[in-house]
């Protein structure tokens, strides 16, 4: 796919259901988006294409099978949780991208840097102006993931993981994970805050391939 700065039209949505959870210490279904706003940035690419959504089922994150429970439930960035997980670096490839009313919105697979396998596709809206401009620098760079590119350069920030979902993978999904797996994968929504201010700038929609 190429990267695009094209806006879209709205797509038929898909279903969803099921309960969320907070953060990996709850599992209380109090003060949670609807799952249309916990999954708006990546909602955001299949209306540019005219695509019909994934079916989605949020879910608590301490029902989610191993080894997805142990790769979403923390509070730590994706990035280097795969990095461990995998034993190797993560690398980015972006698929599409849109700048917005000072909003940067892109749709991403996440890679091994050795084998090129993909490890994790998703989308994400980041506040560029609430970040220093070498990391906005890093971030329209488009090489390494947000998380990794924040750790490289010591930036303070906390990882507030709020959805837990499990999602049915359409082929999008599955051309972006190269995966013909018809059962359900797993994801989480994440908003990364800055610990000076508190404030989000980052959100963040990631579903990992099948295992």
């Amino acid at each position: 796919m190429n990267r695009s700065s094209n806006h879209g039209r709205q797509a038929t949505p898909g279903q969803v259901g099921g309960s969320a959870e907070a953060s990996p210490a709850s599992t209380r279904a109090k003060n949670l988006p609807t799952p249309e706003e916990a999954l708006s940035p990546l909602y955001r690419f299949y209306r540019m294409r005219q695509t019909a959504r994934p079916v989605v089922n949020l879910l608590p994150g301490d029902e989610l099978p191993e080894p997805y429970r142990r790769l979403l439930l923390h509070n730590t960035d994706m990035t280097t949780k795969l990095e461990g997980f995998h034993g190797d670096e993560i690398v980015l490839t972006v698929h599409h991208e849109i700048h917005l009313e000072g909003c940067y919105y892109r749709e991403v697979v996440l890679r091994q840097k050795r084998s090129n396998r993909p490890v994790e596709y998703g989308a994400i809206e980041i506040t560029l102006n609430a970040l220093p401009k070498d990391i906005q620098a890093g971030v329209i760079e488009g090489k390494r993931p947000l998380g990794g590119i924040l750790v490289d350069h010591k930036m303070a920030f906390e990882s507030r993981p709020e959805v837990f979902f499990a999602v049915e993978p359409c082929a999008v999904i599955a051309t972006a994970l190269e995966s013909d797996r018809q059962a359900n994968l797993y994801g989480r929504v994440n908003r990364l805050t800055l610990t000076s201010s508190g404030e989000v700038f980052a959100h963040v929609v990631e579903i990992l391939p099948p295992y």
